[in-house]
């Protein structure tokens, strides 16, 4: 004979009674999911006041279901939801990454989650404020996320205060002098990575569009060449040839005709690639910058990263007086604000002139 099935408990009800041997009044109640929910208080108030918190939500459709569900677990689904198929290779390795700081927290049931957690965790982190920053914006997301699947009511990071959320702050740009430039390019005289130091500094261009750029790229009779694609290294998926990210970085850059000829006069190794390693393969990252450490090195001029290039090439553009559009252009930025953001202190302040343009726009002289 089949068992006859427990009815099925009718949902927004509860009570609550006291206990004596506990010491504690027990409230129960019984979610849209049919599943009862208790917990104990000492005082009787706090167990009605709960009571009528959960009827009142599920009146007005707010009820969360009670979950384990932590934030470590949720952030590895989202990653693999939403972004794997979504972002570029090496942005979806880099969110990745960013979330192993978050692993104090990840443990923690997002429903049980409050401001102070993130607050703590940043306090935690000894790395920049960019990095800090970049890993508040995707945990927030994250929880958002949470929100919209009803595993949480509120998004708990939406309380941290103003003052507590990382901030990136202005890093001040480090830029070669003329005296360290022209000793690192005497001392790189012969070097193999000559020719791709040199077009750097005369580029500003980036490390990956320098490292992507084809024999195709290069137009030796018009001194130009084209940045149509970028070259990284994944860990998931090897070497990966992108489009730049915007629009404004698929671009030409003109180039002084003395380093044109210098980069037509080179025998290259690789059959496609402008540049190469010295086996004749694609030249990666980190090689170039070991070879940059190691000529700086025997220069003796302090370290600096290869970015200091790009740097160096926009300030001294803008402080000989190229207009801000045109730098902005040539560095690849999507927005000139952009380029005005990290360069305005290179560019020449004469307020003696803007006094004589006035006085002679109101006809003062």
């Amino acid at each position: 004979m089949a068992k006859k099935k427990k009815p099925r408990r009718e949902y927004g009800g509860g009570s609550y009674s006291y206990y004596e041997k506990m010491k504690r009044y027990r409230a129960y109640f019984v979610d849209p999911d049919g599943t009862r929910i208790n917990e104990c208080f000492i005082e009787e108030s706090d167990a009605k006041d709960w009571l009528a918190l959960k009827k009142a939500e599920v009146i007005q459709q707010e009820y969360i279901t009670p979950s384990d569900d932590a934030l470590g677990p949720f952030s590895l689904y989202y990653l693999e939801t939403f972004c794997k198929t979504g972002l570029r290779a090496r942005t979806y390795e880099g969110y990745s990454s960013l979330l192993t700081h978050a692993n104090p927290i990840a443990a923690i049931p997002m429903q049980e989650l409050k401001p102070d957690d993130f607050v703590n965790l940043y306090a935690s982190i000894d790395r920049s404020g960019s990095t800090k920053k970049k890993l508040h914006q995707l945990l927030k997301q994250i929880l958002r996320q949470a929100v919209v699947e009803n595993k949480i009511k509120r998004n708990p990071m939406d309380g941290i205060p103003k003052a507590a959320v990382p901030k990136t702050g202005h890093k001040e740009i480090e830029t070669f002098t003329p005296e360290e430039i022209a000793l690192i390019f005497k001392t790189a005289e012969g070097n193999f990575y000559e020719n791709l130091f040199l077009l750097f500094l005369v580029t500003g261009m980036r490390l990956s569009e320098g490292l992507g750029l084809r024999l195709t790229d290069f137009d030796s009779s018009l001194h130009r060449v084209h940045i149509r694609q970028t070259l990284h290294r994944s860990l998931d998926h090897g070497l990966i040839f992108e489009a730049p990210k915007s629009t404004a970085s698929k671009r030409h850059i003109s180039i002084p005709v003395e380093i044109s000829m210098k980069l037509a006069r080179r025998e290259h190794l690789h059959p496609t690639l402008l540049f190469s390693n010295t086996e004749g393969g694609p030249l990666m990252s980190d090689v170039a910058i070991r070879a940059w450490t190691k000529l700086l090195k025997e220069a003796g001029v302090p370290y600096r990263g290869l970015h200091t290039l790009r740097h160096t090439h926009a300030t001294l553009l803008l402080k000989a007086g190229t207009p801000i559009t045109e730098v902005s252009r040539r560095l690849g930025h999507a927005r000139v604000s952009t380029t005005l953001d990290v360069y305005s202190h290179a560019i020449p302040a004469d307020d003696l002139a803007i006094v004589n343009t006035i006085a002679n726009i109101y006809s003062l002289r």
